[in-house]
């Protein structure tokens, strides 16, 4: 049985040794955006995260194991001459391990991460996907997720 619950600074290293496996496939298609974390280094890493003012996260277990997790933050903008004041909830990281990837556990962990915005009051969800991870940006259309833009570059070096 699939359980979903608020993370805690005891599930730092359970937590990093998932965020590998979405950690790793960016430093290699994008090693100029994304830095390589050392295994020494990568359960501090997660448990500062996890400090952070604002970061919220949720656990995915099933039969006592962590087997996914998802990072939110609130997001608030203020108003500009252009823009209205807005809130809503970033999605920062979705990791699911291998092994329980298309059981469910992503969608849980979506729900999971809508019901905490509806509960915050916040009208919606975003989030970033990379243009070259296809099975990302496939998962969050089946969740009914749509593009609210298109970020462009170009490599002058």
């Amino acid at each position: 049985m699939l359980r979903v619950r608020p993370s805690t600074l005891d599930d730092a290293a359970a937590l990093a040794a998932l965020r590998r496996f979405v950690h790793e496939p960016h430093v290699e298609a994008e090693p100029g955006v994304y830095a390589p974390l050392e295994a020494a280094r990568r359960e501090a890493a997660m448990r500062e995260r996890l400090a952070l003012a604002g970061v919220r996260g949720l656990v995915a277990e099933r039969d006592g194991r962590v087997v996914g997790y998802v990072l939110t933050q609130e997001a608030i903008r203020v108003a500009t001459s252009l823009t209205v004041a807005r809130s809503y909830l970033v999605v920062e990281e979705l990791a699911v391990d291998p092994s329980s990837r298309r059981g469910g556990v992503g969608r849980a962990l979506m729900a999971e991460a809508e019901a905490l915005a509806h509960r915050l009051g916040l009208p919606r969800v975003e989030l970033e996907v990379r243009a070259w991870n296809h099975a990302a940006a496939r998962f969050y259309a089946a969740l009914g997720y749509t593009p609210a833009s298109t970020r462009l570059r170009r490599d002058l070096a």
